[in-house]
This record gives C-alpha cells, structure tokens and sequence, in this order.
C-alpha cells in the first residue's frame, strides 16, 4: 500500500489540476505579494491616478486578485498521510473511508475559502475609497456642497475651488443632488446595459 499527502481542495479538484495549479502558485505569487505590498505602500503616501488605477486592476473583484487569492489558498492547503488503496488493475485510489485527520483538511479549506472571500470583500472597498481620494472634485465652499469635476454649471465656476478626495475628507460638505443624480442613472444605465449583453 502506498501512502500520499491528500487534502479535500486536492480530493476536490484532482491531483494533478492541483499540484499543476500548485506549482503556478508557487512562482507567481511571490511576484504578486511584492507587487501588491508595495502598491498598497505607496496608496498610504500618494494620492495619484495611476496608483488608483492599478489597485482597480489588482484589488477587489478584478479577476487579477481572485486568481491571486484562490494561488494563496493553494498555497496556505495542507494534505494528511492517506493510505491509498490498489484496484484491481494497479491503479492506486482513495478509499472509501478516509482517516480520522482529514476532517482537519475540511475545516482548513473552508476557513481559507471565508478569508479569501473577506479580502475580496475589504480589498474592494479599500480601492473604491482610494479612488475616491485621487478624484478631483470642484467645491463650493458658500453652499458647502461638493461636484464632480465634470458636471458643474460654468455659471458656478467662481464660487468654486478644486479639491481631492482625501481633502473633502477635513470638511463637512455634502454631495451636490444633481451630481448624485447623474452618478445614479449612470450606474443604472450600465447595469441595464450589462444585462442586456447577457
């Protein structure tokens, strides 16, 4: 009989998808950790919209950090000796009962899986609030209501002075109504027409 290192997202996926999948991890994860560290790294220094454009491309929901968290947990799974069983044709196979410590495998994957989930969820609302704070708004400081630097009257362009995200953040002022207006039917009309494309 033969012994091998099995665990439930191996079982679950096949032996050979995973450790190919493994061994991708492997080498590109590293990569991906530096790269996402020293982004993360300056966004805490630098308002600028390259930095707010690349976490929108490596954070989030971007299929760039899924396919980096599911390579993390990849990477963070551990298998448990089992006892493999041999067929009738010599091929080895798991058996029908597998040892008492691959109950710990389950719990592991499923622990991984909610803080994958978890660092998607917070990645993505830490990118929407840096994006945020790179964009440029246009602030009337007498009504104390902010635009968007392209939906303002010209009329209201001397009351107004231009600020970033991060400096509305010292003040009180509130989102113009037609700005929110205009973001609202926006997101609706992409929602509408990505349905639509289905």
């Amino acid at each position: 009989m033969a012994i091998r290192s099995y665990s439930y997202i191996k079982k679950l996926i096949g032996e050979r998808t995973y450790e190919e999948f493994r061994e991708y991890a492997r080498t590109c994860i590293p990569i991906a950790t530096i790269i996402l560290v020293l982004l993360l790294i300056l966004s805490q220094f630098v308002h600028w919209g390259i930095v707010s454009r690349l976490l929108n491309l490596a954070l989030g929901t971007s299929l760039i950090f899924i396919a980096y968290v599911l390579g993390v947990i990849l990477l963070l799974d551990f298998g448990v000796d089992v006892e493999m069983k041999e067929d009738w044709n010599g091929r080895l196979s798991l058996p029908e009962i597998m040892p008492s410590n691959f109950k710990n495998t389950i719990i592991w994957a499923y622990t991984l899986l909610i803080l994958g989930i978890a660092a998607i969820y917070y990645s993505n609302k830490y990118r929407k609030n840096y994006a945020f704070e790179c964009q440029t708004f246009l602030v009337d400081e007498n009504r104390g209501i902010y635009h968007l630097e392209d939906g303002n009257d010209e009329e209201d362009m001397e009351y107004t002075t231009k600020m970033k995200g991060y400096e509305l953040e010292d003040y009180n002022y509130t989102f113009c109504e037609s700005c929110r207006e205009w973001v609202e039917e926006m997101e609706s009309e992409y929602a509408a027409e990505r349905y639509y494309r289905r």
